[in-house]
């Protein structure tokens, strides 16, 4: 089965899981290994042949919370996309969950011996106003890798 193995952003997992309140969930099928990486699994695949849009679908969520909840960043049904300007890996918008949001873009994809890897990860400008913290546009997130 496929599955979507990403660490999200280690100084980000460090921050949380130090501070008294601090606390990292997974649920609806996401697992963290003890490489600190979650793994999403595969919900399906499309080719939407269209709008040349090839979606690679996860699903489960991995919530970061802190200072007692005034921090909630929640990762929920991670998809990679493949668009004319490059891949982006999208997430349900926290707001309105009837909406996606850009999270990160994945400047390389290539291959591994156990599937896809995404390498030169780094927060969207959607991405950084869900965070509200000190990561802008452009902060480099850890890789990501597709089990096949």
């Amino acid at each position: 089965m496929r599955r979507l193995g990403w660490g999200v952003k280690a100084s980000l997992r460090h921050y949380v899981e130090d501070s008294s309140s601090g606390h990292i969930e997974s649920r609806d099928g996401a697992e963290r290994d003890g490489r600190s990486v979650f793994w999403f699994p595969s919900v399906d695949a499309v080719d939407d042949a269209d709008s040349r849009i090839d979606v690679l679908r996860f699903a489960g969520s991995v919530e970061f919370v802190g200072h007692h909840g005034m921090l909630s960043l929640p990762i929920r049904d991670p998809w990679l996309e493949s668009r004319r300007s490059g891949y982006v890996l999208s997430i349900v918008d926290p707001d309105d969950r009837a909406a996606r949001v850009d999270f990160v873009t994945v400047g390389h994809i290539g291959t591994g011996p156990t599937g896809i890897i995404g390498g030169r990860v780094a927060l969207t400008a959607d991405g950084a106003d869900l965070i509200l913290g000190p990561y802008e546009e452009g902060t480099e997130f850890d890789d990501l890798e597709v089990e096949s």
